[in-house]
This record gives structure tokens, sequence and C-alpha cells, in this order.
């Protein structure tokens, strides 16, 4: 596959089978047994006194703050120091933490995708951008299509398109994966799962592209919209719903087994309870069992983000939300009706560098 696939198989190598399953040192084994042991009985104590199952009824959210959103839904969101940032169909939106302010980068594009790559923040939509203060720089690299997903590593940022996969590391830019619609992208311990919309479900193991199925039903995994990888599981959000594998074997979950709906837009596992955005609301999932998130659960999540064991919600209907115990307040205000509106600043020319006469 040529240099980048030759550089990126020292980084992943090996490839594993949906009937496999990881071997891993004894003592590693027995300190991860040991905190997931540790995790289900907190989990347990928690939840004691409450049905498992999903008898508890919906409640409506209570926000300290409600304000009147304009944007189309949250397309992705990162975290960096004391910034937020929010990908919208309208432009790029930055919370500052310490002042409690937002502000919106507008240049008439949509944006789809945000990553840290090299000390950089890019963000991507109609093109790819580098993002500096409240500048956004076009970045140097040419590809057919609108950036659908970012991910990156230590090594390379991965541009997931309308039309492909493509690497940009110190070697170049790759074309990996052609004529497909990439939704998300996200490693796991020795491989590369590629989330696409309408084309399925694929792993690459730094040599190969191999489809994931399941014989019963091989188009479950056509429409896969995000993935998270945490404690050596795979958690997947399908149309077809949230889906769980353990290096041998998956875990289907729908309306049938309790899920608010069977469509599924967000997950993530960064903490023990892992958070699932449906259509219809948020669920919490550990060991095997669901919970529902308390002033959560009728939001219909699109993307979701741990932060200081804060939850950060970017909603479908344009809202980012952060959840800190029981309160949960809005923090992208700038839509809110004023006179003046909105901060808004535009796309920042390319410098001309200065010839000598």
């Amino acid at each position: 596959m040529g240099i980048m696939a030759a550089v990126a198989a020292l980084f992943i190598a090996g490839c594993s089978g949906d009937n496999e399953s990881s071997n891993k040192p004894f003592a590693r084994q027995v300190i991860e047994d040991t905190a997931e042991a540790i995790g289900k009985q907190m989990v347990d104590a928690a939840f004691a006194e409450k049905d498992d199952t999903l008898s508890v009824p919906a409640q409506e959210i209570v926000l300290e703050e409600v304000p009147e959103v304009d944007f189309n839904e949250v397309n992705d969101i990162v975290v960096f120091d004391s910034f937020l940032y929010a990908a919208y169909d309208e432009g790029l939106v930055i919370y500052d933490f310490t002042e409690k302010k937002s502000t919106l980068i507008d240049n008439g594009e949509r944006f789809n995708a945000l990553a840290f790559y090299d000390g950089k923040l890019y963000a991507g939509g109609e093109r790819l951008y580098t993002v500096s203060g409240r500048d956004l720089i076009p970045a140097d690299i040419e590809f057919e299509g609108e950036v659908t997903a970012l991910y990156s590593d230590s090594f390379r940022l991965l541009i997931g398109t309308g039309n492909g996969l493509i690497s940009k590391s110190p070697f170049g830019k790759e074309q990996l994966m052609d004529a497909v619609v990439v939704n998300d992208l996200q490693f796991d311990h020795d491989g590369l799962w590629i989330a696409t919309e309408g084309s399925g479900l694929y792993r690459w193991d730094g040599d190969r592209f191999q489809r994931r199925y399941l014989l019963r039903d091989t188009t479950i995994f056509d429409n896969v919209y995000d993935l998270d990888f945490n404690r050596d599981h795979l958690y997947v959000a399908a149309k077809s719903g949230f889906f769980v594998f353990d290096g041998g074997k998956w875990e289907q979950w729908t309306e049938a087994e309790g899920l608010p709906s069977t469509e599924v837009h967000a997950i993530n596992a960064d903490d023990w309870m892992v958070k699932v955005g449906t259509e219809k609301g948020m669920i919490a999932y550990f060991d095997k069992n669901l919970y529902p998130v308390k002033k959560l659960d009728t939001v219909e999540a699109n993307v979701i983000r741990l932060l200081d064991e804060k939850l950060v919600v970017g909603t479908r209907q344009g809202e980012v939300l952060m959840k800190s115990g029981d309160f949960v307040t809005a923090l992208i205000e700038q839509t809110e009706p004023t006179e003046e509106g909105p901060e808004v600043f535009s796309l920042a020319e390319e410098e001309t560098p200065e010839t000598e006469e």
C-alpha cells in the first residue's frame, strides 16, 4: 500500500476477526479485572434502590437557562484548555469557559468535524482549515469531497470525506479508501475502525480493509454514525441500534431491549457508564444493563463528551448542554436574541510574504 501503509503497519499490527479474542499479560488482566469489579460495585451501589430495567418514567428536562437556538444540529465538539469548540452547519462556535462567552466564526461554510493534530486544531467541512485564535487558515492539502470526519493520533491526521479516507502525516498524503462516505473513525489496540454512511463498518489493520458484519444480517452495519473504544470493547452507534463488541462476539440493543429508540447517533465510553444518545433521548449502559440519564433522558444527543466528570452534549436542535450532578446548563448562548446579535468573525486572509525589491 506504499510508504504510508508500511510505516502505519509499525503502529497498527494484526487484525482480529469476530470470533477472536486478544491475549493479554496475566498482570494486566488481573489489574483490569480488579478495576472492572470495583467499578461494578460502585455502580451497583449507586443503583441499588432502582430497577435496572427502564421502568423509571421519562423526566422533563429542566435547565438553568434555555436560550433560543437558531442553529441546526451540533456536528462535533472538542474541548481544549479553557475553550469548547462546536461545529455547526452555520459555522464554528467557540465557548470560553473563563469568560462564559461564546463567539461565532462564520465563513459561509458548514463544519462537520474537529480534531487536534500536531499542536493545531483542524476544522473540516467544505474544506479543511486550521483554527488560529478566531481565524480560519486553509490547510495545505487537496482532496475531493467534503470533510465528514477527523481523527488523529501522535503520528497522523485521518481525514474522512464524502469520497473516502485520507491520511496526512510527516510522510505526506495518502488515499486509504475510495468511494465511501466516512462518518467516524476509532482506533482499538491494534487496528482502525471506519464507520460509513451506506457502505458498512470496516476495520483496517495497517495493510488491508475488512468489512465487518453479522451473518444473521449482513446489512446491519450499513449506516454507522459513531464509534468509541474503551476497556477492550468497541461501542457502535448505528441506525439499527447500539452494539457492543468484546473482540469475540457482538451484543445488540434496540427498542426491544429497552433503548428509547433503535436509531442511535452518539456514544461516549470515557466513563464506566457508557452514554448512548438515541433519536428519542439519552441512556446509560453498564454491564449489560441500561440506566436513565437524569434530566437528559429526553435530549436528542448528536455528540457526547466527558469533561472532568461533567457531561457535555451537543444536541440535534443545536444546543450545547453541560450536566454536572443534577444541574444542566446551556453553554452556547450566542444565538439568544439581542439587538446586537452574536459576535461574528470571518475567514482570515492567507498571508502573502513580502518580496524584496
